[in-house]
């Protein structure tokens, strides 16, 4: 389990309590993780007509920050990825 979200929990009662949230939300987290893939996928995908636009490097920007940003929230959604779906 990543340790981001859990220190920020300062007594053991409530990393407990954390824990079991975390294990019963797992099928919507697994939901999340994987809609940041699809969408980490596409702002990934650059074509040849994307070159010809005046406003590439803004998009490319756009396009950076987007991922950066997807790459973060999945470092905080804690899925147990060795159990089945």
């Amino acid at each position: 389990m990543r340790n981001k979200v859990l220190c920020k929990v300062t007594s053991e009662e409530d990393k407990q309590k954390i824990k079991q949230q975390i294990e019963a939300c797992q099928p919507l987290l697994r939901l999340i993780y994987e809609c940041c893939l699809d969408d980490y996928e596409k702002a990934d995908k650059v074509n040849d007509e994307d070159f010809k636009n005046p406003n590439w490097p803004y998009e490319q920007a756009y396009k950076i920050g987007l991922k950066k940003g997807l790459t973060k929230l999945l470092d905080y959604v804690i899925i147990n990825l060795n159990k089945e779906k």
